[in-house]
């Protein structure tokens, strides 16, 4: 005779394996529609105290369609140091980008920890709504150094007195009136040097380099650096308006660190009409494209797609040399009236 109970337990068993069918089925298709994929491991699950472990988030994702904000580990937690940061690799494909980042903990307190799940902000550029990556705890066990109790406690000895000899005892004098004999030399060279160079100062001559070099040179490396990539849009576009201002500043003599974005066109638009300067029109188009842009990141929190960094990197470098040659011709204009 078949309990009751039994029928019952039966029907619910087989009711939650039907569940856990549907559940690995849906999440398998989470997986494979989710096209950043992240990974966080370390290197060892057991570990000595005051021992070094590696922790690490590999972040796999396309570039042209997605933006990932990294975590980031306090100094501090659940009885953790980080005792180093390293910075975030960047390794790109043809339509693939892995990032890596990655940090080194320590504890000092034995039992089991947990390093806590960390969360991953990923923004879609085709407009749609972003959304969080959780990645799962690590269980951390941490002991300490296991000692033989099978084995008899051995007694302490008693301090034996090591035989020296005349050389051994007065080997360290001489090796440290010699050191104190090099060291009364070194600064006695060090000494006479200082006085020579105070005695005949030395004048250098600075070279002029003219603010469109400048301005390229600090624009090539600047560029070459692709803040953006790193989350560092602000950083990048500060830098970016900054150069230009200066560029401004030093070729046009227009006073542009008090000013807005829109004064300094307006001064520029000016600056240029009253030369008759005949592309005066995409010049200033050039700048409201980066000052736009610019404005935006540092004080609206924009994120510009790839192609709207390029943009603006585009329109500074071709505002630079564009208008270095018309500067230069008014330069040796000046220079032949004089």
């Amino acid at each position: 005779m078949i309990h009751k109970n039994s029928i019952l337990k039966g029907g619910k068993s087989c009711l939650c394996a039907w569940w856990g069918v549907a559940f690995f089925i849906l999440g398998s298709l989470n997986c494979l529609g989710q096209e950043v994929k992240i990974k966080t491991i370390t290197d060892k699950k057991v570990m000595v105290i005051g021992d070094a472990i590696q922790y690490r988030n590999e972040i796999q994702l396309d570039e042209q369609k997605f933006r990932v904000q990294l975590p980031s580990l306090a100094d501090t937690f659940n009885r953790f140091e980080v005792i180093n940061r390293a910075s975030t690799d960047t390794t790109r494909n043809k339509n693939s980008t892995k990032l890596i980042q990655e940090s080194t903990l320590t504890n000092f307190e034995e039992g089991q920890w947990n390093i806590p799940a960390q969360t991953f902000v990923v923004t879609p550029l085709d407009g749609s709504p972003a959304y969080e990556i959780q990645s799962p705890e690590i269980p951390i066990t941490v002991k300490t150094i296991d000692a033989d109790t099978s084995k008899p406690i051995k007694p302490i000895f008693e301090i034996i007195e090591a035989k020296q000899s005349l050389w051994d005892a007065i080997k360290y004098y001489l090796l440290a009136a010699l050191t104190l004999l090099l060291l009364i030399i070194v600064f006695y060279f060090i000494y006479k040097k200082v006085k020579s160079r105070e005695k005949k100062p030395k004048f250098t001559k600075k070279k002029y380099v003219a603010p469109w070099e400048v301005a390229n040179q600090s624009l090539q490396a600047l560029i070459k650096k692709e803040q953006w990539l790193a989350q560092k849009e602000k950083l990048h576009h500060t830098e970016l308006s900054d150069i230009i201002r200066t560029y401004i500043e030093d070729g046009f003599g227009i006073d542009c660190f008090e000013k807005t974005s829109q004064e300094i066109i307006t001064s520029v638009k000016k600056f240029l009409q009253k030369r008759k300067y005949k592309k005066r029109s995409e010049e200033l188009d050039k700048l409201r494209t980066l000052f736009t842009t610019a404005d935006l990141v540092k004080f609206a929190k924009s994120k510009p797609t790839e192609e709207e960094h390029q943009q603006s990197n585009q329109a500074a470098l071709s505002f630079v040399s564009s208008t270095a040659e018309f500067l230069k011709q008014e330069n040796d204009i000046k220079s032949t009236k004089d």
